[in-house]
């Protein structure tokens, strides 16, 4: 889509994200960061209102869409992994399976001993290439886990992994979108390049 930089360069004089609709697809806007460090753009419904605070915790960064709906966070592990892992730093392909990713699965699959409040009710995890997610454009693999949260509301776990950074495209329990709708996120997700920063006057530091 065609983007109008001099109305989005007034937009991110007051917050890190700028919206635009999105003609590809009716009744949505375009989310578009204006954060380096989670460089993104994503379509979403029209009535959910985007949520970004810039302060990183825990190396961790998120933007929300609605109140409890979707959000998409990246976490960078950079800090914490073996000299082994280090060849996926230079990599910026996303892959949907890695020992990062894998231990993120483990750790769900363990959720359930720590008690039964922990449990994930009715859970599915994709295994190799089964029911793995389709995401992006271009479009690329990522591991999918779903679960029964509450009685008849659904959580999903979208995740990817970009050098050392895992993103996760989540769609929250009670969550107002369908999963044709979260399907239509998922596919419109893309990574944002340094010239789309340059043409918004940001310059990599």
């Amino acid at each position: 889509m065609e983007i109008d930089y001099s109305e989005a360069r007034k937009e991110i004089q007051t917050k890190l994200f700028f919206t635009q609709e999105d003609p590809s697809q009716a009744g949505f806007d375009r989310f578009f960061s204006a954060d380096q460090r989670i460089p993104f753009s994503i379509a979403y419904p029209r009535k959910l209102n985007p949520h970004y605070t810039d302060t990183e915790y825990l190396y961790t960064l998120s933007v929300t869409f609605g109140p409890r709906t979707f959000s998409i966070v990246r976490a960078d592990h950079t800090w914490q992994r073996e000299v082994s892992d280090k060849e996926y730093l230079a990599s910026f392909v996303p892959t949907s399976d890695s020992p990062l990713i894998r231990d993120l699965l483990k750790g769900v699959r363990e959720w359930s001993d720590f008690g039964e409040a922990f449990a994930l009710k009715n859970a599915w995890i994709a295994e190799g290439d089964e029911g793995l997610a389709t995401v992006g454009n271009p479009p690329f693999k990522a591991a999918r886990v779903i679960w029964e949260a509450r009685e008849n509301q659904w959580s999903e776990w979208v995740l990817f992994q970009v050098g050392l950074q895992i993103w996760t495209i989540s769609r929250h329990p009670g969550s107002s979108i369908s999963s044709d709708i979260f399907y239509i996120i998922l596919q419109s997700f893309c990574f944002l390049d340094d010239e789309f920063f340059s043409a918004l006057g940001i310059h990599h530091s």
